[in-house]
């Protein structure tokens, strides 16, 4: 019996000197610590798996370092080590977030940050749903930023200075006028990943400047060299056509993976259906895709807007067809349904439709999805995935300035200026500038 006692005993002592060993290497700074870089590199938090937390995703990550340089990522944010550290940052902030005031946030004259960028204005209340699932106090905890600000468009992360032991992080929540400003007391772990990331880049990272609240690419003095982009129909044969065998593969998950019929060929394309309830079309001529499903959503389901938007992720990952990452664009509600429209993302820049080619598809970006009481009842989407042709360069030598000084003799000043893929009705992709100005939309190669 006393050995059983010391034999328990010492492996108290282990367990306790294992946790003790745990908290000062979780503690330690990230520039010491392997493992919690690598899991940063390569695991989303548990927590956040899944698609519930999915309207808290940014349409895009933008980094500023102490040199003034500016660089945005679109791709792969999932496995984005700020992300993981930012929203660490949001983790601490619902618990025990200080409110410091309503400001003027100029990310300029921080030393460095790293910002959620967002397409549309976010619901503080809808945000904060997606860090306090499951908390007991939601409300409480979620009115700690719906009391101060309605929603913004840019949540800014800025770090604890290194060397300084407080390890108090600033959070702001910037509606485009003014922000909510917090400070919370973060993890030194996490403010060390935090400026590992703000100092990572590559010497081929396009770089941006802010003009006016917009982030803007620079060219150096030979331009920007970048691979060219292809398109991929993963949805006809090798030999160009749409066959029965390749629609079962391709569109069938669509349909719960229940068994897929053809139907008679329409004028636009061909036509699916697995019942009275729901129909595909493939317009093969247009390159496009349409799912609407005619059945009752759930009487009893909720319908907000974290939940809607959490079903039409959960549909789109669910799409074998779709290998092309996408952000969120914008969102409508009608009173009864969300409809959610993306574009793609490819080499951290933007595809879009242009102005041209939006009436005639009948759709003004790359996926259009609506959804109600957490039911899909329409998908819609360009039907190619895009992928880089590594094996060949080109160059962009038209500048920001070039392109935009002519359009700016009469006056005004920019609403916003992306360079973006630009989709025609070849399914080519060219590198261009857009550019809103005084109500009016321009679009211009970039290669000069």
């Amino acid at each position: 019996m006393i050995e059983k006692i010391k034999n328990a005993a010492v492996f108290l002592l282990i367990l306790t000197a294992l946790c003790q060993a745990a908290n000062l290497w979780t503690d330690a700074s990230a520039d010491y610590n392997p493992f919690y870089l690598a899991r940063s590199l390569f695991f989303e938090r548990e927590e956040y798996l899944g698609e519930k937390a999915a309207l808290a995703v940014p349409s895009r990550i933008i980094s500023k370092n102490s040199g003034g340089v500016y660089r945005v990522k679109y791709n792969n944010l999932g496995a984005n080590v700020g992300k993981y550290n930012c929203d660490a940052v949001l983790d601490e902030f619902f618990l025990s977030g200080k409110f410091e005031g309503i400001k003027e946030i100029d990310p300029d004259d921080a030393p460095s940050c790293v910002i959620y960028d967002y397409s549309v204005k976010i619901p503080s209340e809808a945000f904060a749903e997606c860090f306090l699932q499951n908390a007991s106090s939601f409300k409480a905890k979620a009115n700690k930023l719906a009391s101060r600000s309605e929603g913004f468009r840019r949540v800014v992360f800025i770090p604890c200075p290194e060397g300084d032991p407080s390890n108090i992080a600033t959070v702001c929540f910037d509606d485009g006028s003014s922000a909510a400003v917090f400070t919370v007391k973060i993890k030194p772990s996490v403010n060390s990943s935090l400026w590992l990331y703000i100092k990572d880049g590559s010497v081929s990272d396009l770089t941006y400047f802010r003009q006016g609240g917009l982030f803007i690419p620079i060219f150096l003095r030979d331009g920007f060299v970048y691979h060219p982009l292809y398109g991929s129909n993963p949805y006809i044969s090798p030999d160009g056509v749409l066959t029965l065998k390749s629609a079962q593969r391709t569109l069938s998950p669509l349909f719960g993976n229940a068994s897929i019929t053809q139907a008679e060929p329409d004028d636009a394309g061909y036509r699916y259906s697995s019942d009275a309830n729901s129909v595909v079309k493939y317009n093969a001529a247009a390159n496009v895709v349409e799912y609407s499903d005619y059945s009752a959503a759930a009487k009893n389901a909720a319908n907000t807007l974290p939940l809607n938007y959490a079903a039409a992720a959960a549909f789109l990952n669910a799409d074998p067809a779709l290998k092309t990452d996408r952000y969120l664009a914008g969102y409508d509600f009608d009173g009864s349904r969300y409809s959610f429209y993306f574009n793609y993302a490819v080499n951290d820049l933007p595809v879009f439709i242009p102005d041209s080619m939006k009436q005639d598809l009948g759709m003004s970006y790359m996926l259009e999805i609506t959804v109600t009481r957490q039911k899909v009842v329409k998908y819609k989407k360009i039907a190619l995935n895009f992928f880089s042709d590594e094996s060949s360069f080109d160059a962009a030598t038209l500048s920001y300035r070039d392109f935009s000084e002519p359009l700016s003799e009469g006056g005004g000043q920019p609403s916003d200026v992306k360079l973006a893929y630009k989709y025609d009705k070849f399914r080519q992709l060219t590198l261009s500038w857009f550019l809103s100005l005084n109500g009016r939309s321009y679009a211009h190669p970039a290669r000069g």
